[in-house]
């Protein structure tokens, strides 16, 4: 166990190697922009995605987005399911304000719950995949300048 955790009076379990099976028994996570976050979905659970770079990456990333998300969840559904924190957004305190909003509002966990069930059946609908990976590649290939 790592150092930090030494001590910790919460009884906690680290795993390695199994995101799917451990976002697949919680009920809210917290995750990093990526592939995680397609594995909450797939799981259907309620999250809060962030992801933060180095400015420079970030200022050089501005060149070539062309999209209003970064999460692949939210490109899938072509609409805001998870709120995403960003760069400066993604503090202690706005996670925190966010999952307890999401937490806290049965309405708004079910509804998240409700669509990622929809990226889901999207994901998985064998005869959807093609379109859907066109979908993708046109969000990362980068614009003539």
């Amino acid at each position: 166990m790592p150092a930090f955790l030494e001590g910790n009076r919460v009884p906690i379990t680290v795993m390695k190697e199994q995101t799917s099976e451990v976002l697949a028994v919680s009920d809210f996570a917290l995750v990093k922009s990526g592939t995680a976050i397609l594995q909450a979905a797939v799981v259907g659970t309620p999250m809060v995605l962030l992801y933060q770079i180095s400015a420079l990456e970030w200022w050089i990333a501005s060149f070539f987005k062309r999209v209003k998300w970064i999460g692949l969840v939210n490109l899938v559904a072509g609409r805001s399911v998870v709120p995403e924190l960003v760069q400066h957004e993604a503090t202690g305190q706005r996670l925190y304000e966010e999952a307890l909003r999401i937490l806290e509002d049965p309405i708004a966990y079910a509804d998240m719950k409700r669509s990622l069930a929809e990226v889901r059946d999207t994901l998985g609908a064998p005869e959807r995949q093609p379109e859907q990976r066109r979908r993708c590649w046109q969000y990362v290939r980068p614009r003539a300048v």
